[in-house]
């Protein structure tokens, strides 16, 4: 037994299985969520490559699986992503039920888990770029309706397919390079050609347009799934560049991508701080997600720790605050088109239409405005603690940056509040009551509890997040 059949293959073999039992919705559902729960279980209880006993019986888990040339490997230092990643399928799956997205999503869904966790184990590394490309183009169901072109995915499937060869063409140029090249000629030529690859695969301004195309013509939670999972696949790509050659990160590549991360940051709250409607927020809110990512590892060149830390103490609160802020856009979006079936889909989560929702959607109303809050660094919140932290870290670098970020952080606050005031808002007197279904209110309670849980007591998750940093041995010493 080895790790590639336990957390690649069976997963996608279940997800395969589940393509031909559609008809019967529940228990896909049922079989997703207890499959993703089980490869969490196993990853946090198994050792890899160390001998386990069951009785009489005695077996190793192997750390590598070979096919076609290319070795697949997986170590325990691995094992607490693997966690994260399973675990957080739970909670996709479970609000998938209730979001009416595409019939698709769990099938679809362990096959890009199973496609991200190769991604992380191959070796050379540089082919997770294919592997990512790839899992790109299995979300295509996912995010857009049957029948009906999408551009947003049209634009998403160019840039990432425009980017990997630009990943694969670095690799190429680094052979050989275990020591940083002579010239800085040759560093500049590579770090163009990497940053452009990235730039492409992230949603980089300006290749970042296709992210709120996604959030205006698809299922709201089905995008927030897949912003969520390809963003932190394609950002440990870059970290395992840096931990290949780390002479990357020193010279003006720590600068770029502070001026980039700064960048995306601003022009995200600015653009929020102005937008009318629900779902182009979010997209904003995943800009700026992006961009604080960037200034994370921007401080690899003086602190590798603390960047890999702050790094990865990102990932829950932004994981956590999206699978809500999308389920709560999925259920408005459904009531909306409920009330008005003439409504396209693009319009139904504008300002106009949604005026006064909260009074008949409170708990939906009050969970997205918690996750909108959270992600803008509120107090109290899941998303506040890790932003404090990394305005620290980047103030002792610069001031201006820190006072840019919070500009920023202040306009996704701003966009907020005018979302608050929108759904207050409603002429006439009108009785509140809630129309959310009762399995949707426990999991929006059950997310918007955690968003302060988390930000209530972030020691308890902290050192979790933390150990993921032993995957890049190299820059955590």
């Amino acid at each position: 037994m080895n790790v590639a059949l336990i957390w690649m293959f069976f997963p996608a073999a279940c997800g395969a299985v589940l393509l031909f039992l559609q008809r019967q919705q529940r228990l896909v559902y049922i079989v997703g969520i207890v499959v993703a729960l089980s490869l969490s279980l196993l990853a946090w209880q198994l050792p890899i490559g160390e001998p386990i006993s069951l009785g009489s019986a005695e077996f190793v888990i192997e750390d590598s699986f070979t096919i076609l040339g290319r070795s697949f490997v997986l170590q325990s230092n691995d094992r607490f992503y693997l966690v994260l990643l399973y675990q957080g399928l739970v909670f996709w799956f479970g609000g998938a039920a209730l979001a009416r997205v595409n019939r698709l999503f769990v099938p679809l869904g362990l096959g890009m888990v199973a496609l991200l966790t190769a991604s992380l184990s191959v070796e050379p590394f540089l082919y997770a770029a294919p592997l990512l490309a790839l899992t790109a183009l299995v979300s295509v169901p996912l995010l857009s309706q049957p029948g009906k072109p999408n551009r947003g995915v049209l634009r998403l499937i160019s840039f990432i397919f425009l980017g990997f060869p630009f990943i694969l063409f670095s690799g190429w140029l680094l052979q050989g390079l275990e020591t940083a090249p002579q010239d800085a000629s040759s560093l500049l030529e590579i770090n163009v050609i990497i940053g452009l690859g990235f730039a492409l695969l992230l949603g980089i301004f300006p290749f970042h347009t296709w992210i709120s195309m996604l959030l205006l013509e698809g299922n709201p939670f089905a995008v927030a799934f897949v912003l969520y999972e390809l963003p932190v696949a394609v950002s440990i790509l870059g970290l395992s560049f840096i931990e290949r050659y780390p002479w990357l990160i020193t010279g003006e590549l720590s600068t770029v991508l502070q001026f980039v991360g700064v960048l995306m940051v601003v022009l995200g709250g600015v653009w929020a701080g102005f937008q009318r409607h629900l779902g182009r927020m979010i997209g904003q809110a995943v800009i700026m997600e992006t961009g604080f990512s960037l200034l994370a590892i921007s401080l690899l060149g003086s602190n590798s720790q603390q960047a890999l830390s702050l790094f990865f103490t990102l990932i829950l609160p932004r994981g956590l605050s999206l699978g809500i802020w999308g389920l709560a856009l999925s259920v408005l979006q459904n009531a909306m088109q409920g009330e008005n079936k003439e409504l396209p889909p693009e319009q139904a989560l504008n300002y106009r239409h949604v005026q006064g929702i909260a009074q008949r959607y409170p708990v939906a109303s009050a969970a997205l405005l918690l996750a909108h809050f959270s992600l803008a660094g509120f107090p109290l919140l899941a998303g506040f603690p890790v932003r404090l932290a990394l305005l620290d870290a980047l103030s002792d670098e610069s001031i201006s940056i820190g006072l840019a970020c919070l500009f920023g952080l202040a306009g996704l606050m701003a966009g907020g509040i005018r979302t608050l005031a929108v759904f207050i808002s409603a002429e006439g007197v009108l009785a509140w009551e809630s129309l959310e279904t009762i399995p949707q209110r426990l999991l929006l309670v059950l997310g918007a509890a955690m968003l302060i849980l988390v930000g209530l007591f972030p020691q308890w998750f902290t050192p979790f997040l933390v150990q993921m940093m032993a995957i890049f041995p190299n820059l955590s010493r």
